[in-house]
């Protein structure tokens, strides 16, 4: 996807759904733009903090999230399909309906099972434990 199309896609989110919450990240010098709701496939948030951040329906397919910090973070109807969730703190993380691989999810670090998890990756979780 070019740059124009690229912007061209973020300008057309924000007109169409202007009340979700929208997050402006620098890594590295680069400036990174997370929109609720927004299509982020294969997005680097690597050690990023983004505890708290309201990221409900978000496409987050194949992102590095490993070593982000999701404590009490809102996953709810999130796409964190092939996502690397290794080391991420998802302490008091919302994750209902998310869609995950439940090995990612067992690399994660949690003080107590996040909300939302179904009961069949539970139990693959705690299998690899």
């Amino acid at each position: 996807m070019s740059i124009t199309s690229k912007i061209g896609s973020l300008i057309g989110e924000i007109v169409s759904h202007p009340t979700k919450p929208s997050y402006i990240l620098e890594k590295e010098g680069t400036r990174i733009v997370i929109r609720a709701g927004g299509d982020h496939t294969g997005v680097d948030l690597a050690s990023l903090d983004l505890h708290d951040f309201n990221l409900k329906g978000t496409i987050l397919r194949g992102a590095n999230l490993s070593g982000a910090n999701l404590t009490g973070a809102n996953l709810e109807d999130a796409d964190l399909t092939g996502a690397n969730l290794s080391q991420a703190i998802l302490t008091g993380a919302h994750l209902k309906n998310s869609q995950l691989d439940a090995e990612a999810l067992s690399q994660a670090i949690f003080d107590s099972t996040p909300s939302g998890i179904s009961a069949d990756v539970l139990s693959k979780i705690k299998a690899r434990v």
